[in-house]
């Protein structure tokens, strides 16, 4: 059955230049290969690949009801736990599937070091409490460090292995660094490439893939890409809408970092183009660090599944993201939890291995 073009999920722009040429309806397009698709519209090889894979692939709708949709909202495919139980506490029983999360932070504050983990925990048997699943990297500022992810597998399997019944089935190295698809991207270009179509092939290839790791999604947009601020935000728009369809559909943890910056209109340091993309997040988690203290601060910054603006303290230790030793809110000097801290200066993009 023929259906409206606008029925599938499309960026909005290749709808339009669709519509500009006449392809009203998935009828139009089903005999189409991608060169022909391509000489009549211009569009790239690639772009005419999504939209044919998009078209012959699926009959599925965007329309839905109210209910089904805060059925998706709430609905509980699991979690990926961390090593810190008051985070997990923090963001309903850790990071949950099906959702997309923004972890924001400067340099330091352990970013990185906590999507290593949660690489980790994501492929741990689900008789200890992971989900026996596979992870994809996307690195694009070169801060996927394979030796850090292999030490906190070690550290890990060091603290299971006090239990009888943990094996090497459970958890080990060799089956990490299989489980853990790192993409380096250092272009803008390539970059959404790889969001818009090279993630539908690498679930569709890996389709235990419960998590998906971006180390960071403001990184190229600041340093790489050179277009006009309206068109940054449609590739903002389209890449944080695919996103999120992704962890829906495939029922993907999907986390992404982000850098801070100061804003001088509200007079505090948030996450780095706040304003652009925040709604597409189900949770936005912010880091700091706690000066005078060797210890950071985590703030729940937005959440579908709590309310907001709770912090809770955490400590980088030998498994990444880890609980602080003594609870440090009881120093008079400690600002209060839920008090984000204004550092002026900034813009942060430090490369630390600790970001």
């Amino acid at each position: 059955m023929s259906k409206p073009i606008q029925c599938y999920d499309l960026p909005s722009k290749l709808i339009k230049v669709l519509c500009d040429h006449g392809f009203a309806f998935s009828g139009d397009l089903l005999r189409l290969s991608p060169e022909q698709l391509q000489k009549v519209t211009s569009l790239s090889l690639d772009q005419c690949s999504i939209i044919l894979d998009e078209i012959n692939s699926t009959v599925r709708l965007r329309g839905t009801n109210a209910l089904q949709l805060l059925k998706q909202e709430v609905q509980n495919d699991g979690s990926i736990f961390t090593f810190c139980p008051p985070l997990n506490d923090l963001l309903h029983d850790g990071f949950p599937v099906g959702k997309l999360i923004e972890v924001a932070g400067e340099s330091g504050t352990g970013k990185t070091q906590l999507c290593l983990q949660l690489c980790i925990n994501t492929q741990i048997s689900e008789k200890f409490g992971g989900l026996g699943g596979e992870a994809v990297f996307i690195d694009t500022e070169n801060s996927f460090r394979q030796n850090r992810l292999i030490e906190i597998t070690q550290n890990i399997e060091s603290r299971f292995s006090r239990d009888d019944e943990f094996t090497s089935d459970d958890l080990n190295v060799d089956k990490v660094l299989d489980g853990t698809i790192v993409e380096y991207c250092y272009d803008w270009t390539y970059f959404r490439a790889i969001i818009l179509g090279k993630l539908d092939k690498i679930i569709e290839a890996r389709p235990k893939v419960r998590l998906i790791v971006i180390d960071s999604i403001a990184y190229l947009l600041r340093y790489d890409f050179s277009g006009a601020a309206k068109a940054r935000d449609e590739i903002v728009w389209e890449i944080c809408n695919k996103l999120k369809i992704l962890a829906i559909k495939h029922r993907i943890c999907v986390v992404v970092t982000n850098h801070v910056s100061y804003d001088p209109k509200v007079d505090k340091t948030q996450s780095s183009y706040y304003d652009r993309w925040g709604h597409f997040f189900a949770i936005r988690l912010f880091l700091e660090k706690v000066e005078g203290y060797n210890k950071r601060k985590g703030t729940l910054v937005k959440s579908l599944l709590k309310e907001a603006n709770e912090s809770i303290f955490y400590k980088l230790g030998p498994c990444g993201i880890e609980t602080t030793d003594d609870d440090i809110r009881t120093h008079s000097t400690l600002p209060a939890p839920n008090e984000v801290l204004v550092q002026s200066e900034k813009v942060v993009n430090g490369n630390s291995s600790l970001s």
